[in-house]
């Protein structure tokens, strides 16, 4: 009786360990999936290169590892290939940006030189695919959207002030001239449209006391980014608000609020478009960029979006 009753335990041992191994290997997966990356680059007169960083889901039993990149023709190696560090022990660890159970999230890094894009003023250098060297293995990897443009001029007839948080943002900006703002353009709008709300408030007094106030109060810097969206004060972007006109060292607001539930990665330039008096047109550009914290419901979404992918 002892002797059938060690054998059924045994059994019931066996059949739970094959149990584990099966759900452990259908949760893994085939190759390496990447986030959507929506990233803009402007390259100026005298810059040298271009820095560009893509995030990528792995396994976490033998992570995979990029040991270099080719898109057009261009070859481009990771920035180093620290992504392994030593503890206390001597003992090696995987360097990553988020740890889940059964996956690393983790970034590739790499810096382009300008001359090898060969552009000229007005140029762009775009691509939606990459073809990835891992440590295992070849990969065509969809990372979303990258357009690197080499630009003939700065930021001209504006002033920006900026302030931000993981997904809140203000622009207070001046104008060095009397203008009128005609426009302010995001770069793949379809694609992002859902994931950003603006909004524009051109109340010129009440801007520059807010800006003063917030310049002597260090712990009141941040007031704007805590209140609720819906008493952010100015007008949606999805409104008709152009043209806004400001007079020389006039002032405005931009306020922007991206989607707490997004699973891609902004880098990217929004455009205020400025005309003067002359009928000159003026750019000014203020940097949006924000990198998502991943859940895990958010990593099974990533994965279903992309395909699966799971073995």
């Amino acid at each position: 009786m002892k002797e059938k009753v060690l054998w059924v335990g045994i059994l019931l041992v066996l059949i739970s360990n094959i149990g584990n191994y099966i759900f452990f290997q259908s949760k893994q997966l085939e190759e390496p999936i990447f986030l959507d990356h929506y990233i803009t680059k402007e390259i100026y007169d005298e810059q040298h290169e271009v820095q560009l960083t893509f995030y990528y889901l792995t396994n976490k039993k033998d992570p995979d590892t990029v040991s270099y990149a080719e898109v057009n023709e261009v070859m481009l190696h990771p920035e180093n290939n620290a992504w392994m560090w030593f503890d206390n022990h001597q003992q090696p660890r995987v360097h990553y940006e988020q740890e889940y159970s059964h996956y690393y999230l983790m970034a590739a890094t790499f810096r382009v030189p300008v001359d090898m894009l060969s552009l000229e003023a007005g140029d762009s250098w775009s691509f939606e695919n990459i073809n990835v060297y891992f440590s295992n293995g070849q990969q065509v990897a969809d990372i979303g959207k990258v357009k690197i443009t080499k630009l003939n001029r700065a930021n001209e007839g504006f002033d920006f002030r900026m302030s931000g948080s993981s997904h809140r943002g203000v622009n207070v900006i001046t104008a060095r001239e009397k203008l009128n703002i005609v426009d302010i353009q995001l770069p793949f709008a379809e694609e992002i449209s859902n994931d950003i709300a603006m909004k524009v408030d051109s109340d010129n007094e009440q801007i520059k006391e807010e800006f003063d106030y917030h310049q002597t109060r260090s712990d009141s810097a941040g007031d704007d980014l805590q209140i609720a969206w819906k008493d952010v004060p100015g007008i949606e972007l999805t409104q008709d608000v152009f043209p806004i006109t400001l007079e020389k060292d006039g002032w405005i607001k931009i306020s922007t609020k991206l989607s707490d539930n997004r699973i891609s990665f902004f880098d990217f330039s929004m455009s205020v478009i400025g005309e003067t008096e002359s009928g000159e047109e003026i750019i000014g550009q203020s940097h949006i960029l924000d990198h998502p914290y991943l859940e895990s419901e958010d990593v099974q979404e990533l994965i279903n979006k992309k395909g699966g992918g799971t073995k």
